[in-house]
């Protein structure tokens, strides 16, 4: 029996297959269409409107008395189209920032429509007449827009595996700061009239 010198050669390790590229969840037809919708192009148009015609200070009250409210107002679309940029992307990069500007937005749009839930009913029925009753609406179409939003972004931020901050949390506490510091010398100033 002859036996072989020539060393034994281990067979060749086959190349491991990569792994599936990362996949973070797509954003449904229904959220991109109710971010777009209500979120984005609703709430920017009644800014404008209410800007210029000052429709709603004539009838109910003043929701921009200030600058200050007229940019914190502009803020809830700028940060639904950046949410929607981010969501649309899939991109993580700065998905926490975004999260705490969505929830600033959520902030704001639930405190104005809080504010407008008295006229809600006959908003609702004044869709019916050339779609008015959608300016008053805006508020609360934006916090369901908003809020729908916000949970695409935290289960973006879980499928990166980003540890989670506390951002919304944070987020809620800017906007709602943002409103006081601006209605509260309005307050002041009604109630120094009142005492007078």
């Amino acid at each position: 029996m002859q036996t072989s010198l020539a060393p034994k050669t281990q067979p060749l390790s086959q190349p491991t297959e990569p792994g599936p590229p990362f996949e973070s969840p797509r954003l449904s037809w229904f959220t991109a269409t109710l971010l777009a919708l209500g979120g984005i192009l609703l709430p920017a148009l009644t800014l404008l409107v209410e800007s210029q015609s000052h429709m709603c200070a004539k009838i109910f009250f003043d929701p921009l008395p200030t600058v200050g409210h007229v940019f914190a107002l502009a803020a809830v679309p700028l940060a639904n189209l950046v949410s929607l940029w981010v969501l649309v992307r899939r991109d993580g990069a700065r998905v926490e920032a975004v999260i705490f500007a969505q929830a600033v937005a959520v902030a704001i749009s639930a405190a104005y429509a809080a504010r407008f839930a008295p006229i809600t009913p006959m908003a609702i029925y004044g869709v019916t007449f050339y779609g008015l009753g959608l300016l008053p609406l805006s508020p609360l179409l934006s916090l369901f827009a908003g809020l729908r939003t916000l949970l695409a972004l935290r289960r973006l931020r879980r499928a990166l595996g980003r540890p989670a901050h506390r951002a919304v949390l944070g987020g809620f506490a800017a906007g709602i700061g943002v409103l006081i510091a601006l209605n509260l010398p309005l307050m002041l100033t009604g109630w120094t009239g009142m005492v007078r």
